[in-house]
């Protein structure tokens, strides 16, 4: 794709972050929201939903551990509501 998500300035920002990409397409799609692509309907583009989604399962277990480890005597309800 042409423009700010062109492979040069990707791999710019995977220099700046500090973090290598084994596969580009990756961060590519990390930066399609649903609403840009939808303006683009026409290209072959995906959002970032499915990576979000994961993402968020990820985010929730490494949560769920820390609170788990932290704080034994807490019961589910509260950890939840941590």
């Amino acid at each position: 794709m042409n423009g700010i998500l062109n492979n040069d300035n990707l791999l710019v920002l995977s220099k700046k972050i500090g973090y290598r990409f084994h596969k580009i397409k990756f961060l590519h799609n990390t930066m399609l929201h649903t609403s840009f692509v939808n303006e683009f309907s026409g290209k072959e583009l995906s959002s970032n939903e499915r990576m979000e989604f994961f993402g968020d399962a990820v985010l929730s277990l490494i949560i769920s551990e820390y609170l788990f480890e932290k704080f034994e005597d807490l019961n589910e309800a509260d950890m939840s509501v941590i």
